[in-house]
């Protein structure tokens, strides 16, 4: 589920200890760089990493590093360090259940004397991209509630100026997300993915009050789904080795799955839009079959043709 920048923040955080701990300084200008925020950003991570029980030194200018001794494994833990751990535990309360798991985990191996194997997450490197330096812009324009005019390069290569309402940033697959309505049309809700955006603009003097139901308005399971729209029925069977993956994630809303006799996995759910549903059937093929609706296997079809005749 996308949630505000505070999980981003979150990710970062334990990203930024799991650097230091090869014991070498760290450019902060490079930190910032490798996470699309500013120093500014970095900084106060680097201080909520010494509140959560990690002491660092600045051997010279724009440097940094963990203090002598300290590593993952060894991490002296003062009596206000350990508030600042609880203070950790009660904020990751609010965060969906995978992250808030993440976070637990984390405040547990720095509780603990000794540290067992961990998780290791194997992911793709991020290539950060012209735009992602917005995040500060973004973030004072949504705690300000004014508006700003943004020149946003669409996937058709074309750019275009929008005038929106910031409402919130989104962290989903990888990628931040600008979570907004229209100026000109507020119950017209977008999202631009903010390394898409090329210029920005403030307009302080254009304000508006963020909707009281913002938390409710960005629930969904992917970025496709925030933007809200109909509501549409989707059905499907799920085969072989794609079974255990839709068994042990909730992908939609309403999403229930059922096993037949014969093994097959039926899963019913609904979306918004096709977006939602069609990464998930491309990426499985051929262990996903869509049963229903018509428009939805007729669209897959589409897809699947169009790739055949660009491949011969």
């Amino acid at each position: 589920m996308p949630r505000k920048c505070d999980t981003q923040k979150s990710l970062r955080v334990m990203q930024i200890i799991s650097i230091l701990d090869d014991g070498k300084p760290r450019k902060t200008s490079e930190l910032a760089s490798r996470f699309a925020v500013s120093s500014r950003s970095i900084q106060r991570d680097f201080a909520s990493i010494e509140l959560i029980g990690y002491s660092l030194v600045f051997p010279r200018k724009g440097y940094v590093q963990f203090a002598e001794g300290v590593s993952l494994k060894k991490r002296p833990i003062t009596a206000k360090q350990q508030q600042g751990l609880n203070l950790f535990k009660a904020f990751s309360k609010n965060l969906p259940p995978d992250i808030a798991e993440a976070c637990f985990s984390l405040v547990r191996s720095f509780e603990e004397s000794r540290r067992g194997a961990g998780i290791i997450p194997v992911m793709p490197k991020v290539n950060f991209k012209k735009g992602s330096d917005y995040i500060d812009e973004i973030s004072e324009a949504v705690d300000l509630g004014h508006a700003v005019k943004i020149s946003y390069l669409y996937s058709d290569g074309k750019e275009k100026e929008q005038e929106i309402r910031p409402l919130a940033l989104l962290y989903s697959e990888g990628f931040v997300y600008v979570f907004s309505s229209l100026w000109e049309n507020p119950s017209q809700k977008r999202t631009y993915r903010l390394d898409r955006i090329r210029k920005i603009e403030h307009l302080y003097e254009k304000t508006f009050s963020p909707p009281q139901n913002i938390d409710s308005m960005i629930k969904a399971h992917n970025i496709w789904g925030v933007s809200g729209g109909g509501r549409i029925e989707i059905k499907l069977e799920i085969r072989d080795w794609a079974k255990d993956y839709f068994k042990n994630f909730i992908l939609f809303r309403k999403q229930q799955v059922k096993e037949r006799d014969d093994g097959v996995l039926e899963l019913k759910a609904e979306i918004s839009k096709f977006e939602e549903v069609l990464p998930q059937i491309l990426r499985w093929i051929p262990c996903v079959k869509v049963i229903s609706p018509q428009s939805l296997i007729q669209e897959t079809r589409k897809i699947v043709e169009e790739y055949l005749k660009k491949s011969h």
